[in-house]
């Protein structure tokens, strides 16, 4: 049963959106990607094929707190442990970056 047919939503009708780039990421090991954002984008999603262990966890910084007190200086980073056939949405402008894989190959 899919997500539409669960809720008797048409994804579509609900949520309109088109998927305009994709890519694989897989980090040697030793490797990580450093913190970024996607422009021109709404919405990111990073689906794990495989998650071994230590493979880098996905870090998703918060930056609410110093838009609202800029003096504070302080983000918030939420690191979450890839698990396999997981897939994580979170917002575009939000920076992310992705730890340093300890394993042979990680694909993201």
């Amino acid at each position: 049963m899919n997500f539409s047919q669960s809720t008797n939503v048409e994804l579509e009708d609900a949520f309109p959106f088109e998927i305009r780039s994709a890519w694989l990421n897989m980090l040697p090991p030793g490797e990580s990607i450093s913190t970024h954002v996607h422009p021109n984008s709404a919405i990111n999603a990073t689906y794990y094929l495989h998650a071994p262990e230590a493979c880098g966890d996905i870090v998703i910084i918060d930056t609410q707190d110093i838009a609202e007190n800029p003096n504070s200086g302080i983000a918030k980073a939420h690191s979450i442990k890839p698990k396999e056939s997981h897939l994580i949405f979170f917002p575009a402008y939000v920076l992310h970056k992705v730890n340093t894989n300890q394993m042979r190959y990680a694909f993201h």
